[in-house]
């Protein structure tokens, strides 16, 4: 033991503070760090001449503006989407795949519709060969 304590002497101890992350903290933390990094962002466009880019959720103006320019586009009356951002991006695929599921909801249902059609001509014939 006095050996182990002889080489335990020898060691050197460089004690720190414990630091407690309070999450409060931590999200006003990055909620500063998200607000710096959207203004070097604006700044950046602007000296690249890109000019007043919004980075801010869309509002239902911007959203109902994307709409009316997916549905011209898919009439063949806008011959480009013009999209600047990311956000306006993603809404216009978002608006596709509303589209896309609303075609696909209306095929579904007049292909039951046209199902039972062949059911009840095929009922039919069926009863016109049994009357021959």
């Amino acid at each position: 033991t006095l050996k182990f304590a002889t080489r335990i002497k020898c060691l050197l101890v460089h004690p720190i503070r414990n630091i407690c992350l309070d999450s409060e903290k931590l999200a006003r933390k990055y909620e500063q760090e998200i607000e710096t990094l959207k203004l070097e962002l604006m700044m950046q466009n602007l000296l690249e001449n890109r000019g007043l880019v919004s980075y801010d959720p869309l509002s239902e103006a911007e959203v109902t503006e994307i709409h009316q320019q997916v549905t011209s586009y898919l009439n063949g009356s806008l011959p480009d989407l013009q999209l600047m951002t990311v956000r306006e991006t993603k809404e216009a695929f978002s608006q596709f795949k509303t589209y896309i599921s609303s075609i696909e909801k209306s095929y579904n249902e007049e292909m039951e519709v046209l199902q039972e059609k062949i059911k009840t001509l095929e009922s039919k014939l069926a009863q016109k060969l049994e009357q021959t």
